[in-house]
């Protein structure tokens, strides 16, 4: 069963996709669109979606937040719908796309596979449209290779996967404490749209963010705290009030869980130490 909807908030445009085999889908990607920009692409399950929502608007060029599977899962068939459009990515995002990246089977079942993707452009300083400049900036720890975009005059932060709201367990590869940092840096900046590509958040974003920010520091801190006294990492989850997901480990191949993002935090912790 595939769910479809849009919204508009000031001019910027949003589809809103969530795919499930049965029953009501539980995760939802949004890509957005605005003056001539596509930011993402979505999940491949969605194609056929993402391919009309981009054919009833004038597409200028795209960009891509990181490599994610359901960012960049249609980016070949949007260059293919719109071959003289240039497509901007991070460094490290292009070099992934390209080679097609490896993705799990629950990747596949969730999103679809991801097809190799050559051609897309380094990201310029600024990405500028007829009426608006957005601002690449590096926001890592979700993914190696993640950037965000601000709109400094709208206040319009386009945050990819930095914001997500209280996360309750990570994947293998992610990295509280750079989110954490990566976080720091775009409170930096005034912004009150939160275009996150899960959980938006159209009004009071900065706000969102901030709460995001203090959710994560606060586990940081107690992380710390019940590891100083001597706790292995299976000892702090009950500590923290948490259990791990079992299911969640099984229908991902033991990729993501409560235990990555402790250990993320004391890794992070003791590479600091020396």
């Amino acid at each position: 069963m595939s769910q479809v909807d849009y919204f508009e908030h000031e001019g910027v445009k949003a589809i809103k996709m969530g795919h499930s085999y049965w029953g009501k889908p539980f995760f939802f990607v949004h890509v957005y669109w605005l003056d001539g920009l596509l930011i993402d692409s979505g999940q491949r399950k969605m194609q056929k979606h993402v391919l009309k929502f981009a054919q009833k608007l004038p597409i200028e060029q795209m960009v891509l937040t990181h490599h994610h599977e359901d960012h960049s899962g249609n980016i070949k068939a949007l260059q293919q719908q719109h071959p003289e459009v240039p497509i901007w990515a991070g460094d490290e995002t292009r070099s992934l796309v390209k080679s097609g990246f490896k993705i799990k089977n629950y990747q596949k079942f969730v999103f679809g596979n991801m097809p190799p993707t050559d051609g897309l452009q380094p990201l310029p300083q600024e990405i500028k449209t007829n009426q608006y400049t957005l601002t690449p900036i590096f926001t890592p720890g979700h993914a190696q290779d993640h950037y965000s975009f601000l709109e400094k005059s709208k206040g319009w932060l386009f945050s990819g996967d930095l914001y997500l709201g209280k996360i309750k367990f990570t994947r293998q590869d992610e990295n509280v404490p750079q989110m954490i940092q990566s976080i720091k840096t775009v409170l930096q900046y005034d912004f009150s749209a939160l275009f996150c590509a899960h959980h938006p958040r159209l009004t009071d974003g900065k706000k969102h963010m901030q709460a995001k920010l203090q959710y994560l520091e606060d586990l940081q801190g107690k992380v710390y705290q019940l590891h100083q006294k001597g706790h292995s990492i299976k000892e702090i989850i009950p500590l923290l009030g948490r259990k791990e997901v079992q299911f969640a480990k099984f229908y991902t191949s033991n990729d993501v869980g409560v235990d990555y993002m402790i250990r993320s935090i004391l890794e992070d912790k003791a590479t600091t130490i020396l």
